[in-house]
């Protein structure tokens, strides 16, 4: 099944930008895949066309077999509910504990308290920060805060995970945790696109890689590395 597909995607910013050029994708049910290439090359264009945070200028974008590109706005919640995003700098809530956090991110979906009570402290556990449910950001490491924006972006269980740069502020030793724990979840079944430009997390993992440059794929390889 394919749970991604670009088809002849192009996207033209108002400033007359050309961030993507007649990009064609298809990432299949279940799969990892690397998005790299330098800055302004289309990485996160990419993946804000995918949660239709900005719109299309021509082509299409099939998730999960469904054109996005003609969804209602009153519709975009809906996609978004099955699709996790893990940002670079981690956006926790600071006034909040924990699992106020990751709890948030049930309750604007509509999860009753009693799910909520028990999806929590279950995805926490999955990172390897159960120990951690009342206390408050600032009380924890970086690697710890983006082990807790993958836990928000994974607890509803979503069928795709988007992370855009999420070792970008981080470590090598902590970087490489953070990796196997997007690993494990994709072990588990859910479809991962990462952009990175971190040559050495892409070829360590030896996953596909599709490389852009000014707004094209130049390279798309399974089992792939990243620059020399």
């Amino acid at each position: 099944m394919n749970m991604i597909e670009f088809k002849n995607v192009t996207k033209v910013y108002e400033d007359s930008t050309i961030a993507l050029k007649n990009v064609n994708i298809v990432i299949k049910k279940g799969e990892f895949v690397f998005l790299v290439g330098p800055s302004g090359s289309g990485k996160s264009t990419l993946i804000k066309l995918l949660i239709r945070e900005i719109p299309v200028t021509t082509g299409s974008i099939f998730v999960a077999g469904r054109n996005i590109c003609n969804l209602k706005a009153s519709r975009i919640p809906q996609l978004r509910r099955n699709i996790g995003y893990v940002f670079q700098d981690f956006k926790l809530l600071p006034n909040k504990t924990i699992f106020e956090n990751i709890a948030f991110a049930l309750e604007v979906i509509g999860k009753p308290a009693y799910a909520i009570k028990v999806q929590v402290p279950q995805v926490l556990k999955l990172v390897g920060l159960a120990n951690k449910i009342n206390s408050y950001p600032h009380q924890l490491s970086a690697g710890e805060q983006q082990r807790i924006s993958i836990a928000r972006a994974f607890v509803n269980r979503p069928p795709i995970l988007l992370a855009d740069e999420p070792t970008g502020n981080l470590d090598p030793a902590t970087s490489d945790g953070i990796m196997k724990l997007l690993s494990r979840i994709n072990l588990i079944g859910t479809t991962v696109a990462m952009a990175s430009h971190d040559k050495s997390i892409v070829n360590s993992m030896r996953r596909r890689v599709i490389e852009l440059e000014e707004g094209e794929i130049i390279r798309d390889q399974k089992r792939g590395v990243y620059g020399s």
